[in-house]
């Protein structure tokens, strides 16, 4: 309906939905939101990092469009014309995309598509939600300093405290779906595995080496999507270490020693992921080579059962 002059939506709106050109009109409206909202290489990029189909792309594209409620970010950051510097409003609206992005990426990887929509949206939006709303009785460590840091540069550029303190967040919201499925998976609240989730982060040295590879300079299309792919494996590595953890957790012991006996359990295979790490730390210059053999390690780590 929304598509239509809004006198005709008014004359006609309940014959609208049976229009014969109901699909097409979707689609059409649909594939400009992505086109507008994701860059022109939007869904030619899903094709080639996952090979799903377009309409699934674009069942992807509307789950993270309305979970992070990306039309009024967009919206917000348009409002800012004449307002604050072009460099900084591209890099707001480039932060909001590469989120986006993120999301729909995470969809089609989580094969949710077969899903229906509606109810996948209203269960993951509930939890985002929460985990926004507490994010600051969580975050710790260099996640928190970097938020901190980020929001602080945006205010001070004269982006509202609401706007930048949500773009500021967004390497925490790229995370919160995988807690919220990990939350899901162990029939437990999603604060409880937020906390346990960062806190791993910071134990392993995830925080740092995601935003190194997040930092990471691209030169080609490939390079961006090996980039996307590096960071997708390594947060579904982080989810699948906060899954086991939270075994022991249910069992009864605190967060911190749960971290800490998983950690003990598998003390070869810590030493090589923080071996591997420290090596790539030390190095003068880094390449998407070294950062998919730590992350090889680290995904040894994640699918490992405890020594005997």
């Amino acid at each position: 309906v929304g598509g239509f002059p809004p006198l005709i939506a008014e004359r006609f709106g309940d014959e609208l939905p049976s229009h014969r050109l109901r699909r097409h009109i979707i689609a059409m409206r649909v594939g400009g939101e992505m086109v507008n909202n994701g860059g022109i290489t939007f869904a030619h990029r899903m094709r080639e990092s996952t090979g799903a189909s377009d309409d699934a792309i674009a069942k992807g594209y509307l789950f993270a469009r309305d979970v992070f409620g990306v039309e009024a970010l967009f919206k917000s950051i348009a409002q800012l014309d004449h307002k604050i510097t072009a460099a900084v409003q591209y890099e707001l609206m480039d932060r909001i995309t590469n989120l986006l992005r993120g999301a729909t990426r995470w969809f089609l990887r989580n094969r949710r598509q077969d899903l229906p929509l509606e109810g996948q949206v209203a269960s993951y939006s509930n939890d985002v939600r929460t985990i926004w709303d507490n994010l600051k009785s969580f975050l710790e460590g260099s996640m928190a300093s970097y938020w901190q840091d980020s929001f602080a540069a945006y205010t001070k550029e004269g982006v509202g405290d609401q706007l930048a303190a949500f773009v500021a967040g967004t390497p925490v919201l790229m995370s919160s779906l995988n807690v919220c499925e990990a939350a899901q998976l162990a029939n437990m609240p999603v604060l409880d595995v937020a906390r346990l989730f960062f806190r791993i982060g910071e134990a392993l040295g995830l925080t740092r080496f995601s935003r190194q590879i997040y930092d990471s300079r691209v030169e080609s299309h490939w390079q961006a999507i090996a980039r996307e792919g590096l960071l997708d494996d390594l947060a579904s590595d982080q989810k699948a270490i906060t899954v086991a953890i939270l075994q022991c957790q249910r069992a009864g012991m605190a967060g911190d020693a749960c971290i800490d006996n998983w950690m003990e359990q598998r003390r070869p295979l810590v030493r090589r992921w923080q071996d591997a790490l420290a090596e790539l730390n030390a190095a003068p210059a880094t390449e998407f080579a070294m950062y998919a053999v730590v992350l090889r390690e680290l995904s040894n780590l994640a699918r490992s059962e405890p020594l005997r």
